[in-house]
């Protein structure tokens, strides 16, 4: 009589453990990289006809807008849809555009500069209100607007920057100084603790400050060699408002390079000169060396 071939007893619990492998695999989930699944939901709205942005929250915002302009008002929902499809549209179209100017400098992301580039571009005309940096000291609370009679700029004539908030230096006028800048005499703070006692001795508020160094620009009583770096700058200069607050720091230099010594205290005429000027770096961070050492001079060695 033929013997059945068995299965040894070690086979068969290979075959149960691998078995449970295959099913403790088949559910896990695999990590996929993050480009390929940006390709699939890209894949998936270009199939799709669906909007971008959710109907709720559009027809809210779209309310918003009417209130505004007048309370009452009711939209059909085919009324509504045709303004989302039409705003989807041009989203698209002005963001495609940023992400060339994106990629044509090199960048993977987008940047404010690269949708004020393409608002310029298609000559679109955006109402900003500038607002100062935390720190520049200044209040831009009016609306920045370009003068009809002067030629228009394409960029700052400073850093050059294609698009923002552009004005003349003439029409900074208008604004009001709250506080010294931060960045005024090299980050110096002992400096511009003296410029602060100095106006609260002679009854000079801050707006008075501001206004008397643009009048001495305009007037040019101000000098290559005290405004080395802005010695260019007329009140016909087109400066944008990062910009300006570096500027108004040179006006202020110039400014307090013009004080007579005997105004100021003794203790402050007394110093010596620091050998690096108001170019020192020691300054902004070393408050003794700040206090002992005189700052609103040249550089006499490098």
């Amino acid at each position: 009589m033929a013997r059945t071939k068995r299965a040894s007893s070690s086979s068969i619990k290979n075959r149960k453990t691998k078995a449970k492998k295959k099913l403790r695999t088949a559910g896990k989930l695999r990590r996929t990289k993050s480009t390929t699944k940006a390709l699939r939901e890209i894949k998936s709205l270009q199939k799709s006809t669906d909007l971008l942005i959710p109907k709720a929250s559009f027809f809210r915002f779209v309310r918003s807008i009417a209130l505004n302009i007048k309370p009452g008002l009711r939209f059909q929902s085919a009324a509504v849809m045709a303004l989302q499809e039409a705003t989807e549209t041009f989203l698209v179209g002005v963001l495609n555009l940023a992400n060339l100017a994106a990629i044509h400098t090199r960048r993977v992301t987008l940047m404010d500069k690269d949708l004020r580039l393409v608002t310029q571009i298609k000559h679109l005309q955006v109402e900003q209100v500038a607002i100062g940096d935390q720190g520049s000291g200044l209040s831009f609370l009016p609306t920045l607007t370009r003068t009809p009679s002067l030629p228009i700029q394409n960029s700052c004539e400073d850093c050059r920057l294609v698009g923002g908030l552009f004005n003349t230096v003439r029409e900074m006028r208008k604004y009001t100084l709250l506080d010294l800048p931060a960045q005024s005499f090299n980050w110096n703070t002992h400096e511009q603790k003296i410029v602060k006692e100095y106006l609260n001795k002679m009854n000079i508020t801050m707006d008075e400050l501001y206004r008397s160094c643009l009048q001495d620009l305009g007037d040019k009583k101000f000098t290559k060699k005290e405004m080395p770096k802005y010695h260019w700058i007329n009140k016909h200069t087109q400066i944008c408002t990062k910009c300006w607050p570096t500027v108004f720091s040179e006006l202020l230099y110039a400014w307090r390079s013009k004080i007579p010594k005997h105004h100021l205290p003794k203790d402050v005429t007394d110093r010596i000169d620091c050998w690096y000027g108001r170019n020192c770096r020691t300054q902004k961070h070393n408050l003794l060396h700040a206090q002992n050492l005189n700052h609103v001079c040249e550089q006499t060695r490098w």
